[in-house]
């Protein structure tokens, strides 16, 4: 049981288990002094205290204090009641919120050519990425150059950026200038299941066994081993064996989280027995990663004659909760996707990710595009009254064109098909009939209303990686193992679809979670792949077993086509070696390497660039209100993606529905509170917040459509 913080503001001051006496005593009590005395090691991506120490102010709300284990179930049923509502931490003296860097702050700005098809004058892709120079570290990033030197190579986008803001706040009556600000809200995943984990520890063996459900296993392998690397002997193992079971929901609540430290943590402070740690619902809510809450403003300049917008000025401030997580990835995904599906010849856009008290917040939920690509639209359909022009015309005269400049001046690496989309919602007749629609609604009462919107959603980090391995016995029996996860995605059947194309046949085993199968290949690791420069990579290439990294989380996204890649290339290489590195063997023999005599990485440069790999989709939703109680239902919808070549089509019509239903969600049910009234207080379960349930979805009237691959 973790015993968490729920005030975050006073210093925690001491653990009162008064009410527990008996055989309701636990059997060890971990706190962070144990953990400094034994020499556990805080893994870099989780910098803060994994226990907070007396003396200090909790990092966050809901940030754990202690760990109590039992020596059975019924002892920590009684206990765990015992405790409800017991005010067991004691805090003295208030010191406000802790203060802290900034997670990351970034400044996007790209001035096009005269025309679309001319080099930009300025843009991330041409001159780099840059931060703001700053004379603090915490609070918004300052929008002018300022005269120092850490500030000397923001100066140029600024001074561009700025010019841009002044255009479109000059008065032009030529313009239409809308300027609105949005707050989105913080949501939780509401997996199936919160996070549980099961291990033992065997003292005399020095062996540890631990079985956790996470979105990426590798990296959750690596983050126990380093935790204890250094502990002190008793409590560091000599060999730990970490199975991965599938996920009940993910969503990227399970990418990147801390909760299998805790789980190794109670094994090795209570040897020789197996050990359980379950959140409960209410614990989830209160320590469960959580999607980024913006506050977003945002400028747009249209010309007035051609229905075309001319610049963009957006500011995005994301709270990141407690801990860093990936909170600066999101902000820069958030903003070099700001523009969802258009094309815009001058943008600037700001945008920070700052600590706060809150739960920690990371890549969950769409990955900072749900919110800016939210505000987006609800911006385009204001132009579009302000006009006045059609929405789905506005938006085809805006859309970017195949071969267009993104916000940050790369192109996409994908066919852009947004004609094709918007073609198809203007035919629906849902979209056709809302005229005839508002009518008869008049007649009955009910509001009637017809909305439409397109966006575009990144996929990939650019640093994408995964591992496969495939064999066939003696017997013909196909079987493939793969270190992605299963998480809604289908990746088991896709990988199983995808070697079937090699070797004829469909596979009779697919183990999916695997980290511990892939020695043979002998590779190695070293540098950021975002950070590196073109020397160092290059030298580190030379050695044929280097790579950039080696295993990647699972992504919804990216999981059923960058999961199952390698499984297919090892089935290729059954027949013929690849260029990847690989190992074979044959029968039952010992695996010989078959090192690559050429690889060429992509440069690192590429680093510059936003997101190259997009997805796009259309909805046309109408619904209807009654004017007497207020009640809101969903009709009707259509929705059209293009997902390119769909590996398990019934999996992706299933993705489509739950995205659907997640948007609902979204759009008109779930919020969080922040701070001391939000799930950090630990009182937080599904009685306050509220998911889209069958009665909140058009389930005989939505209809989802693929586009074919061409």
């Amino acid at each position: 049981m973790l015993i968490r913080a729920a005030d975050a503001t006073h210093v925690y001051d001491s653990l009162d288990l008064s009410r527990l006496s008996g055989a309701l005593n636990p059997a060890v009590v971990v706190t962070a002094a144990d953990l400094a005395q034994t020499g556990m090691r805080v893994p870099e991506f989780y910098a803060g205290d994994l226990l907070c120490p007396v003396g200090k102010t909790p990092l966050y709300l809901g940030q754990p204090v202690a760990l109590l284990i039992f020596e059975d179930f019924d002892a920590f049923d009684q206990a765990r009641l015992a405790l409800r509502d017991a005010a067991v931490l004691k805090f003295g003296k208030e010191t406000g919120p802790v203060t802290m860097p900034n997670y990351g702050a970034f400044r996007f700005t790209r001035v096009g050519g005269p025309t679309p098809d001319a080099p930009d004058v300025y843009s991330p892709v041409k001159n780099g990425w840059v931060s703001p120079g700053r004379f603090e570290n915490t609070g918004p990033p300052m929008g002018a150059p300022l005269p120092i030197p850490t500030g000397q190579a923001y100066a140029e986008a600024a001074t561009y950026g700025e010019n841009i803001r002044a255009e479109l706040a000059g008065n032009n009556p030529a313009l239409l200038v809308l300027d609105r600000e949005f707050e989105t809200q913080s949501v939780d995943p509401m997996a199936l299941e919160p996070e549980s984990g099961l291990a033992w520890y065997d003292a005399r063996r020095k062996n540890l066994e631990l079985v956790v459900s996470v979105q990426s296993p590798y990296e959750a392998a690596e983050s126990v081993a380093y935790l204890l690397g250094n502990a002190q002997a008793a409590f560091k193992p000599a060999r730990i064996n970490t199975n991965f079971a599938y996920c009940g929901g993910a969503f990227g609540g399970l990418d990147h989280t801390p909760f299998p430290l805790y789980v190794a943590l109670a094994a090795v402070f209570f040897p020789n027995r197996p050990v359980r740690l379950a959140n409960n619902r209410f614990e989830q809510f209160q320590s469960g990663i959580k999607c980024h809450a913006f506050k977003i403003r945002t400028r747009i300049g249209v010309d007035r004659a051609t229905g075309k917008m001319i610049g963009f000025a957006a500011d995005h401030a994301l709270d990141g909760g407690g801990l860093a997580n990936f909170s600066a990835d999101v902000a820069t995904v958030g903003a070099t996707t700001a523009l969802g599906i258009y094309y815009v010849p001058k943008v600037d856009v700001t945008t920070y990710a700052f600590h706060s008290r809150g739960v920690t917040a990371g890549a969950m939920r769409g990955f900072g595009t749900l919110q800016t690509t939210t505000a987006l639209e609800v911006m385009v359909d204001e132009i579009c009254t302000a006009l006045p022009l059609d929405p789905i015309e506005f938006r085809r005269r805006n859309a970017l064109a195949t071969a267009g400049r993104t916000l940050a001046g790369n192109t996409y690496s994908v066919s852009i098909r947004t004609p094709e989309v918007l073609d198809k919602l203007e035919q629906h007749p849902i979209w056709k009939e809302q005229a005839e629609q508002k009518t008869r609604g008049q007649q009955a009462g009910v509001l009637v209303g017809t909305g439409v919107a397109c966006a575009t959603k990144n996929y990939g980090t650019g640093g994408d990686c995964s591992l496969g391995r495939v064999e066939i016995g003696p017997n013909g029996r196909i079987t493939i193992s793969c270190d992605g996860v299963e998480i809604g995605n289908g990746i088991g059947t896709a990988a199983a679809n995808r070697v079937a194309a090699h070797l004829g046949a469909v596979a009779d085993e697919v183990a999916l979670a695997r980290v511990d199968a892939f020695g043979p290949l002998g590779l190695v690791t070293s540098g950021d792949p975002y950070t590196m420069n073109q020397k160092l990579q290059d030298a580190a290439a030379r050695n044929p077993r280097w790579v950039p990294a080696i295993s990647s989380a699972t992504g919804a996204s990216t999981g059923a086509h960058v999961g199952t890649h390698p499984a297919a290339e090892a089935a290729r290489v059954v027949f013929r070696f690849g260029l990847w590195p690989a190992a074979m063997r044959r029968g039952a023999g010992k695996f010989v390497r078959i090192d690559r005599s050429n690889v060429k990485f992509p440069p690192t440069n590429l680093n510059r660039s936003g997101p190259t790999y997009t997805a796009l989709c259309g909805a046309v939703v109408r619904i209807e209100i009654d004017r007497g109680t207020g009640a809101l239902r969903i009709a009707k919808a259509y929705s059209v993606l293009e997902c390119g070549q769909a590996l398990v089509p019934e999996v992706v019509l299933g993705q489509a529905h739950g995205g659907f239903a997640m948007g609902v969600g979204y759009a008109l049910l779930e919020s969080l509170p922040f701070y001391e009234d939000g799930p950090g207080n630990g009182k937080w379960n599904l009685g306050q917040y509220r998911v889209a349930r069958g009665s909140d979805l058009p389930l005989q009237g939505l209809e989802v459509e693929m586009l074919p691959t061409r």
